[in-house]
């Protein structure tokens, strides 16, 4: 029965009084110790400058503006640093697309599919004999930098699945 207490806490008065002056900032040093005499040129501008810190520092309308600013702040360079990781993410998407090679078997199948693709266009009238070779050509290029980009988005979007399922066992998003 000891061991249940033996971690336990008791929150006494002067625990909570301690607690409440911290939150309303009165266990702060006043102004004058805060502000350097030396840093002023003369003793008007010292006591100006230490009434209008006291002054703010005791405001609730002060405080409450400047909650507010610090909060749009952090947002906006949230939002900044999103759209710099998404842009950084399309960069380096964009570059392992030009850098991904299809194996034999792929660009087999991509190649197959070209042929059969200018062999329709040719059967239906849309292309000539003397632009087969070149419409297969195009074809080819177009279904290999397609093919390229799904392989490189497909790589990417099981990396984000297992990522999030790293995280969900780790108990990131449970609150954990």
């Amino acid at each position: 029965m000891e061991d249940l207490f033996k971690d336990a806490k008791v929150v006494t008065s002067a625990d909570t009084r301690a607690k409440a002056v911290r939150a309303l900032g009165l266990d702060e040093p006043p102004v004058t110790e805060k502000l350097s005499r030396s840093s002023f040129s003369s003793d008007e501008e010292y006591f100006d400058a230490c009434t209008r810190l006291a002054v703010q520092n005791h405001d609730p309308a002060y405080r409450a503006e400047y909650t507010r600013i610090r909060r749009e702040y952090n947002t906006r360079k949230a939002e900044e640093e999103a759209a710099a990781a998404e842009q950084k993410h399309q960069q380096e998407l964009a570059q392992a697309i030009k850098d991904c090679v299809l194996s034999t078997d792929e660009q087999a199948k991509v190649d197959d599919e070209a042929r059969s693709r200018a062999q329709a266009d040719f059967a239906a009238g849309r292309i000539s004999f003397q632009q087969l070779g070149a419409t297969v050509a195009a074809y080819a290029e177009h279904l290999t930098q397609e093919k390229k980009e799904s392989k490189v988005h497909s790589a990417d979007l099981n990396r984000q699945i297992r990522e999030a399922m790293r995280r969900v066992r780790n108990g990131v998003n449970l609150g954990r």
